[in-house]
């Protein structure tokens, strides 16, 4: 049985010591040494519709959003989203994004659009938050890297590494364009049909 890969971030204290992040961060290498192994025993891709897989994840997470205090999120979708992809693992890179948002996205309306792109579905989050660093951009699909400064959110951030591993197994590829102080936009595009030479990249767990 196919389950979830763990992404819940290991939390710390704001005020957490370097010494303190070391010694959290040694159970999280043995998480990423987990994902790289349920990543090779992944379901099989199955027929599947982007654009209802997003209205249901969004439709569970719409009483986060609003106890968290935004407004329900917006969804754009489109005709033509099937494909064939492992649903759980889309699924949890899908949440991931939307759980993202009501993190840093500062109770401003989120929008969730679905679009096709003929062999390529797009699927992106936007956000009205606090954006990230153009220096911080180039490093967040890392393993333990976050958009704002450990003083600011707590956690160890492995979720955009683990998305980014999900969307690679599959082909695609995820990106962020982001305004500083104004919001940022996450974006995966996967193929319809995964090719033949598609997989996993290789991840240094060292």
């Amino acid at each position: 049985m196919y389950g979830p890969i763990p992404v819940t971030d290991v939390n710390l204290p704001i005020n957490s010591s370097p010494e303190d992040v070391k010694v959290k961060r040694a159970p999280a290498d043995s998480v990423v040494n987990y994902i790289v192994r349920l990543l090779d025993e992944s379901a099989p891709d199955l027929p599947l519709k982007i654009s209802n897989l997003t209205e249901e994840i969004v439709s569970r997470l719409k009483n986060q959003f609003l106890s968290a205090g935004y407004p329900e999120p917006k969804v754009i979708t489109a005709e033509g989203t099937e494909g064939a992809w492992d649903r759980l693992r889309v699924e949890q890179v899908v949440t991931n994004l939307l759980t993202n948002a009501i993190r840093y996205g500062k109770k401003n309306p989120v929008t969730v659009a679905v679009e096709n792109l003929g062999d390529h579905i797009r699927l992106a989050v936007e956000d009205n938050g606090i954006g990230i660093a153009p220096e911080a951009r180039e490093k967040i699909f890392d393993r333990f890297e976050r958009a704002v400064d450990a003083n600011e959110v707590s956690g160890l951030g492995l979720g955009l590494f683990i998305s980014k591993q999900i969307v690679s197994a599959h082909g695609g590829k995820i990106w962020v364009e982001s305004n500083e102080g104004k919001g940022s936009r996450f974006v995966l595009e996967l193929p319809k049909a995964k090719a033949e030479s598609a997989g996993r990249e290789v991840v240094n767990v060292l």
